[in-house]
């Protein structure tokens, strides 16, 4: 870490812990950062882009309060039993001190403003005739920008708007241009917080019975990095089962955090093995395919409200209603993107279980790493396709820059009616019976009393 020098960066010899080929960096669940692999498909030649839903989790971001205390608590476990540790390799971390403190718990991180400014450089490229906007030419009916109430979100949404927007406006030597970030309170966002507003799935998520065999086979990971760190068995074997997997989670922190908030490997991270990684990558999965993904039908229909709002936005570009307005932009976190994905009817090939073999675990398609890493994104482009003597209007959605052909349709550019038609049981879900809210259904979202608004390049937050 920053205050470790040199001892914290990569150990020679340590780094055959990890095949030549494997990199743990695309592997550590939703805390991995976002690494571009563009797939394009172009457009059919009578086909143009006139529109863009894109949706998008923030950035890489420092560690919560609950993580920059269980960094303090590593931090006490480790000099209370720094003698045990007797791995010359390992002697810098009987010295190890947490460089994280409270003041900047939970926020995005410079390599998390770089993941969604490089974002928005490149879908200008690939989008320019929505996204690559003439000098002085933004306003708010243009494109209409949603952050949820949270700091991260928020200044993720300013990052990629600059990547948009940067040497287009006429303030100061950087020509910056002033944009509107709307927002809603925490306490009701329908669209972009679902999962704060749906009783129902807070009595599932409290039930916590998708946990129950999480840990089961994670034993083996504690016995290699204990004896990587040298410390015997009958050592660590003295305490509770719980404690020592927990310590696995606090050391995997230690390294995942300075990946996400510096851009640096450090020595922590070559505790574990390809193997090592592979499990807890696993393990992170197996509780959010039922707790955000497609283990409960819960996750995915509370997200009605979100697919609502960007349907109607479909049906008023093609019916002339917001005929100048090129999109809408949105910035939430992994809670909202991995219902959405999974409500699409992606990256689904079965339950995930605690019994599965190594085999069966690679062949999974819920992989959160490649899902939803920090930035994760996806839109949905709405086309105008002259078609002999009749317009069409097809869709296409793209996940983390690739193109992705929607389950059940045939063709990478699919009929709006198509796509409408196959999510229309979750285009007609009534969200107050989904999630068990008295008094019916919300408020329109946009309504003067259920939101907040900021002006200027970063939204409102409490």
């Amino acid at each position: 870490m920053a205050k470790l020098g040199l001892l914290g960066f990569v150990l020679v010899g340590l780094i055959t812990l990890c095949a030549a080929d494997f990199d743990f960096r695309e592997h550590m669940a939703t805390k991995t950062p976002y690494i571009p692999d563009p797939v394009e498909v172009p457009p059919p030649a009578t086909c143009k882009l006139i529109y863009i839903n894109f949706l998008a989790r923030h950035g890489s971001r420092e560690p919560n309060k609950g993580a920059i205390l269980d960094l303090d608590e590593l931090q006490q476990i480790i000099q209370k039993f720094s003698t045990y540790i007797t791995n010359p390799s390992y002697t810098w971390v009987k010295d190890w001190k947490n460089p994280y403190n409270l003041l900047h718990q939970g926020e995005l991180s410079r390599v998390g403003e770089k993941e969604h400014y490089k974002i928005a450089k490149r879908l200008m490229k690939r989008f320019p005739e929505v996204l690559d906007l003439p000098q002085h030419t933004y306003c708010p009916n243009v494109f209409e920008i949603q952050s949820t109430a949270v700091p991260r979100a928020g200044r993720s949404a300013s990052s990629s708007v600059f990547g948009f927007l940067e040497g287009r406006g006429e303030l100061g030597a950087s020509k910056f241009e002033p944009v509107f970030i709307f927002t809603r309170d925490k306490a009701n966002d329908p669209i972009l917080r679902f999962f704060d507003m749906c009783p129902n799935y807070d009595e599932y998520i409290a039930t916590g019975q998708y946990k129950s065999n999480a840990t089961a086979f994670a034993d083996t990971v504690v016995g290699k990095v204990m004896a990587r760190l040298g410390i015997a068995e009958e050592v660590y074997s003295a305490y509770p089962r719980a404690d020592r997997l927990r310590l696995i989670d606090m050391l995997e922190g230690a390294c995942d955090y300075d990946l996400s908030v510096m851009g640096q490997v450090n020595g922590f991270c070559y505790l574990f093995d390809e193997e090592d990684w592979l499990i807890l990558e696993f393990l992170e999965d197996l509780v959010a395919y039922y707790e955000k993904g497609p283990g409960a039908d819960i996750n995915k229909l509370m997200t009605t409200e979100l697919f609502k709002e960007i349907f109607q936005s479909m049906e008023d570009k093609i019916s002339g209603k917001k005929e100048l307005q090129k999109g809408i932009l949105r910035y939430a976190h992994a809670e909202t993107i991995i219902p959405v994905i999974s409500a699409l009817n992606l990256f689904d090939n079965g339950p995930l279980t605690h019994d599965m073999t190594p085999a069966q675990r690679v062949q999974r398609a819920f992989w959160t790493s490649k899902m939803s890493p920090f930035a994760s994104n996806l839109q949905m482009t709405l086309f105008r396709c002259d078609e002999g003597m009749s317009t069409k209007f097809r869709v296409k959605l793209t996940v983390n820059e690739r193109d992705t052909q929607f389950p059940g349709c045939d063709t990478m550019y699919c009929p709006y009616e198509q796509v409408k038609e196959l999510y229309s049981d979750l285009l007609s879900t009534n969200i107050a019976a989904v999630c068990g809210i008295k008094g019916g259904a919300h408020q329109h979202p946009f309504s003067s009393s259920s939101s907040s608004s900021s002006s200027s390049s970063s939204s409102s937050s409490s």
